[in-house]
């Protein structure tokens, strides 16, 4: 019996059984397809009303995407339209191809009976499947810093012979058009090999990689360049606040400072839009510690390539460069799964001599999988849904009248702005609000603009963690319900819509 389970487990044909599984769950999701939310839409909108020309200027709704990224969406939407499809077909891609890419990676970083576990995590890791059917650039991010990583892995083995340091330069240098934190990685990768070279006196191979780190550096100097240049004073003001919490702090001055470091880390594991292994995350990062030292001690260039780019990026986010945080972190998320599965094994190796050990760690890992999975919601099955708002529109539609008139909160004016063509209501007359963010948060709702219309549609998508219902009730429905009468009201997932008759106060 346990003869078999071993074969069927360290046969060929499991990870394609598992890459198979991982494909379904995406292409499920993407055929699914979800209402956009905010920042799909925001994003959206710049894709669809300009011109290629037009995306390398400064972006409208505070997006940041690469060039790269944003010309392959443009040409999708002019070759298959501007539905919820075609923008979320390349992430699609991105994260399919990404499925035999990490099977790949992990083969060359893993030994042969770490590979299912790593593989099984990766296709079930929620933020992963998310951002595979999302109209953003994350799943680029992985999917590029693995095709490094593997080219880099590969150019180690041939010894950085001409052919093949002209492919990794070339990769590199187009890649970092698609992905902006793949710098990160090109650091780590860079500063290990020259540290390697020098230490090892491999000095044919430090001749070789310098002008491939350079041609990187080309590469990334004119994509920065091209970056910054568009933004301006408002956009750094809204990065610096936005983010503000996630930029580490430097130099570490107090016991606060060092508990975001711990806070970070932890939720590099805990976090549902990173690796999600919440509840019970702490064993997880034991099995990560656990894989580190077992990598460390097997090929030390081979975990400082992993880690390095870590470093790199908290670096960037101790310069107020880039926020240490969620999903600009998925580019990462590959690294923590290969070492958490190692971690895994080595552990159970440790166990095997001891029957009573064993099944306590078996035990315990069915537990922590259960929890974990769980815990993500039961996506296995049931579509991923965010910010439902087609429902909401079909709603207006239908129960639509001449003469009506939309107003909608300030968190849903972007998805509105891009369904709006769609449901005819683009030539209706809209009003919107404006939120000023300070704390407590002031809003800017203008009632005396739709004082004495009929029937107003009032929209509400995206309301902010930090604004909870009764607050956005005593600013918007509390008024609405003073000024007029509530006719009809409908919700969906974080969506709602109500109708309003505000011609005479009550």
């Amino acid at each position: 019996m346990i003869s078999t389970v071993k074969r069927i487990y360290l046969s060929d044909r499991l990870p394609i059984y598992v890459i198979t599984v991982g494909a379904f769950l995406r292409i499920y999701q993407y055929l699914y397809c979800k209402s956009l939310w905010i920042d799909e839409a925001a994003l959206a909108l710049n894709i669809i009303n300009r011109p290629f020309s037009g995306l390398i200027e400064h972006l409208d709704y505070n997006q940041y995407a690469p060039l790269g990224f944003l010309f392959v969406e443009k040409a999708i939407t002019l070759v298959f339209g501007n539905s919820e499809y075609s923008l979320r077909l390349f992430p699609l891609i991105c994260g399919l191809i990404s499925l035999p890419l990490f099977y790949s990676l992990s083969k060359k970083v893993l030994k042969k009976e770490s590979v299912p576990v790593a593989l099984i995590i990766f296709i079930t890791t929620w933020s992963l499947l998310y951002y595979s059917v999302e109209a953003k650039q994350y799943a680029c991010d992985v999917m590029a810093t693995m095709l490094l990583y593997l080219a880099l892995l590969y150019a180690e083995k041939k010894e950085y012979d001409l052919k093949t340091s002209l492919v990794l330069a070339l990769l590199g240098s187009i890649m970092i058009w698609f992905s902006h934190p793949l710098i990160f990685v090109m650091a780590g990768a860079g500063t290990t090999l020259i540290i390697f070279s020098i230490w090892e006196r491999e000095w044919k191979k430090l001749y070789a990689v310098i002008p491939i780190l350079l041609f990187w550096l080309l590469s990334f100097a004119a994509d920065y360049f091209s970056f910054s240049t568009v933004k301006n004073e408002m956009d750094k003001k809204w990065l610096f606040g936005y983010w503000s919490i996630h930029f580490a702090p430097f130099p570490i001055t107090s016991a606060s400072d060092l508990m975001w470091y711990y806070e970070h880390f932890v939720s590099i594991f805990k976090n549902k839009l990173m690796l999600g292994m919440y509840p019970l995350s702490g064993f997880w990062i034991v099995f990560f510690l656990i894989g580190t030292f077992s990598l460390f001690h097997r090929n030390k260039k081979l975990i400082l390539f992993m880690i390095m780019p870590f470093f790199f990026t908290l670096a960037a986010s101790a310069l107020k460069l880039y926020p240490f945080y969620e999903r600009l972190l998925l580019f990462l998320i590959p690294i923590p799964i290969l070492l958490i599965s190692e971690g895994i094994v080595e552990t159970l190796k440790r166990c095997a001599k001891s029957r009573v050990a064993t099944a306590i760690m078996a035990l315990l890992l069915v537990t922590l999988l259960i929890c974990s999975f769980v815990k993500k919601g039961n996506y296995l099955f049931i579509p991923i849904q965010r910010e439902e708002i087609r429902p909401v529109l079909n709603y207006m539609k239908a129960h639509w009248e001449p003469g009506d008139v939309i107003y909608t909160y300030h968190g849903a004016i972007h998805q509105f702005l891009y369904y709006a063509p769609r449901y005819g209501f683009d030539d209706e007359p809209v009003y919107s609000d404006s939120l000023i963010r300070k704390n407590p948060y002031i809003y800017s709702f203008e009632l005396n603009r739709i004082r004495g219309e009929k029937r107003v549609w009032v929209i509400f998508s995206h309301i902010y963690r930090e604004e909870t219902i009764e607050e956005m009730k005593r600013s918007y429905l509390d008024r609405l319900d003073k000024a007029g009468r509530r006719v009809d009201s409908f919700n969906s997932v974080a969506s709602s819509v109500f109708l309003y008759d505000l011609s005479a106060d009550k």
